[in-house]
């Protein structure tokens, strides 16, 4: 993991199953493994999520409000749909 370990633990665990769920999938990637990559005890997982499934509901919905952050700040009431779609993706 490319990130600071000094950092706390909570983001620790949620970079560590970001990057794992991103290169494995969430159905192949257990607690433990989570648990080691961040460098934290596993029950550290249950202290601050509720299992694996809480840590992906943490990273689903912090992409989502980062997501629609975004969209908010580049829209403009000017553009048609088409055009709104294409300034944001490019």
């Amino acid at each position: 993991m490319n990130s600071d370990m000094k950092s706390e633990p909570r983001v620790r665990i949620l970079q560590a199953a970001a990057e794992l769920f991103a290169r494995r999938g969430y159905g192949l990637v257990g607690v433990r493994e989570i648990a080691g990559l961040a460098e934290v005890n596993v029950a550290m997982i249950s202290y601050y999520f509720e299992g694996k499934i809480g840590i992906l509901h943490t990273i689903i919905d912090t992409f989502f409000d980062l997501y629609f952050k975004l969209v908010e700040k580049e829209y403009d009431p000017e553009m048609t749909p088409e055009e709104s779609i294409r300034h944001l993706v490019a």
